[in-house]
């Protein structure tokens, strides 16, 4: 009774493709081991290389960068100045319209209430040439613009006030 039953299995075995082979436990791709000391050198390398380039390449850009924010900073001083300028003539325009010209270059130059980067210049245009030029003249009527100009780092902030309103219009909203 030594003989053998001829039984097959119930689930026959069947080959395996290649590709599968690689995500198999057994395969010779599946080290457990880690990585070896010198693929850890050569990474650290690598990557301390790629960081020496970046470094290079963008220091500059990174170093320049606040300067732009302090130009923007600077700039947004110099109008919020100029909106306080340009609010105080409103109101003494609506108050005394003959003489606000000659109180906001007052309030300007002298008193230095808007800051030491303020200046308040009257000015007169050619007509012929279209460039302006300082009005020396003594006649109080004469002086009918004033130009404001505020420095700001990077960029200077200019704005021209004038005396265009009559003695009956309507007091301007601001």
């Amino acid at each position: 009774m030594n003989a053998r039953l001829n039984t097959r299995p119930l689930f026959p075995r069947r080959e395996r493709p290649p590709a599968a082979n690689f995500f198999c436990a057994s395969s010779p791709f599946n080290r457990n081991n880690g990585f070896t000391l010198i693929e850890v050198i050569v990474t650290i390398i690598a990557a301390s290389i790629l960081g020496l380039i970046f470094m290079n390449f963008m220091g500059a850009a990174m170093s320049k960068s606040v300067r732009s924010i302090e130009l923007v900073k600077s700039e947004a001083g110099a109008e919020e100045t100029m909106e306080r300028i340009i609010g105080d003539y409103v109101k003494k325009m609506n108050q005394d319209p003959a003489n606000v010209l000659t109180f906001m270059q007052a309030e300007i130059n002298s008193s230095k209430r808007y800051g030491d980067n303020v200046s308040a210049l009257f000015i007169t245009f050619d007509a012929g040439t279209g460039k302006e030029s300082p009005y020396t003249g003594a006649d109080e009527k004469e002086k009918r613009t004033l130009k404001v100009t505020i420095a700001a780092e990077g960029n200077d902030l200019t704005a021209l006030l004038t005396r265009s309103r009559g003695a009956n219009t309507p007091p301007l909203p601001f």
